[in-house]
């Protein structure tokens, strides 16, 4: 599990209760969706974003991998626009992804599991199979972008971790910073990403923005402590 993880993490970089309770009624500024049977509200992570419909979606998969599933992605209006006019746009500045891992969707997760699972990704950072992993982020990437007739290799320069973010009992939170290059093209980009335990599932956050020094580390750090509360919060 420690490698999808990594892997997870970076190929996101290159662009990424229970069952039986009543089923709860999204209102403006969240989105209901089902994790492993059950239904969860998804909120947006901060106010200029929106959840980009299925079309959108469903072409958002190539920023996930294959041992995950993507729940809801959340782009900036102008992004949105883009996408819906049959574009992709040159460089994604500003995004979101939830994901739920598929062969533990099904699984009741308890405070034990959750706490494996972050001592998991603790571990990531450091681990000596890190170099492989996002080695093979890299030819997953360019091999589906060929798939799509896309004529671009991808590269993720080296992930510098931002650390813990914040450590709760059912929320854990950290970051990384990498650089990406896309065929010709290299931007930095920092990751706010969570594990979020809710309804017995456990779900992952990911807060992209470009990155400009401490200002970006400091809002990625904020916005995804409140994203994941806000998770937390509206599905208790």
């Amino acid at each position: 599990m420690r490698k999808t993880l990594f892997a997870l993490l970076l190929v996101g970089l290159a662009m990424t209760g229970n069952a039986q309770s009543p089923a709860p009624r999204a209102i403006a500024g969240q989105e209901l969706f089902k994790a492993g049977g059950t239904p969860i509200l998804i909120p947006t992570p901060v106010s200029d974003m929106g959840e980009v419909g299925y079309d959108i979606r469903e072409r958002m998969e190539l920023f996930v991998p294959p041992v995950n599933r993507l729940l809801a992605a959340f782009l900036t209006t102008r992004d949105i626009a883009q996408f819906s006019n049959g574009g992709v746009p040159p460089a994604l500045t500003r995004y979101a992804l939830v994901q739920v891992p598929r062969q533990a969707e099904y699984i009741d997760v308890r405070p034990a599991d959750f706490a494996q699972v972050v001592a998991g990704i603790q571990q990531q950072f450091s681990g000596p199979d890190a170099e492989l992993t996002a080695q093979a982020a890299e030819e997953e990437m360019t091999r589906r972008l060929k798939a799509l007739n896309v004529d671009k290799a991808i590269s993720l320069g080296k992930a510098v971790p931002l650390g813990t973010f914040f450590s709760k009992s059912d929320a854990f939170g950290f970051g990384i910073v990498s650089p990406v290059s896309v065929g010709n093209k290299t931007i930095t980009l920092a990751m706010g990403g969570a594990a979020v335990r809710v309804k017995m599932r456990v779900l992952f956050l990911y807060l992209y923005s470009e990155y400009k020094g401490q200002t970006t580390v400091d809002w990625l750090r904020n916005a995804t402590e409140q994203w994941s509360s806000s998770l937390i919060a509206q599905n208790s």
